[in-house]
């Protein structure tokens, strides 16, 4: 749908457009996103020697945790070029095949839901499966 707003309009009011959507969605956010009671006072409870921690102390814990830093590799190796190839790619296919935005958006979709759901279910699956033999699998 996104591609044909901007086959139709252009790309600047398709920003301008999903935009004013998506500020239209944040009462409903507001009102839907609320934290339950029991959350809070385990929080209040968890919190009840220190009211905060400082940003210093944030990040001296983090940059003695292995995992944080093994995360962090990953994460930056798998979504920069994620992010290159998903950022010039409609760009690609309109130049060299032809393809319109709105045929392309549909396509890419489709595999980003399948292939995105497929792989989250089959990642959650593996982390549990190793964290029940390696205590600690589910950082991986």
């Amino acid at each position: 749908m996104i591609g044909a707003i901007n086959d139709v309009l252009s790309w600047r009011w398709t920003f301008h457009i999903l935009g004013i959507a998506g500020l239209c969605l944040v009462p409903l956010a507001a009102l839907a996103l609320w934290e339950p009671k029991e959350v809070k006072k385990k929080r209040k409870a968890r919190r009840k020697g220190k009211a905060s921690y400082s940003i210093k102390e944030v990040v001296v814990c983090l940059a003695s945790m292995p995992s944080f830093w093994l995360l962090l590799a990953a994460g930056s190796i798998r979504n920069i070029p994620g992010y290159a190839i998903g950022a010039w790619l409609p760009t690609f296919y309109a130049l060299e095949h032809d393809v319109r935005p709105s045929s392309y958006g549909v396509r890419v979709g489709l595999v980003i839901v399948f292939g995105g759901g497929l792989g989250s279910f089959l990642g959650g699956f593996l982390a549990d499966r190793l964290s029940s033999r390696w205590k600690h699998g589910k950082a991986f």
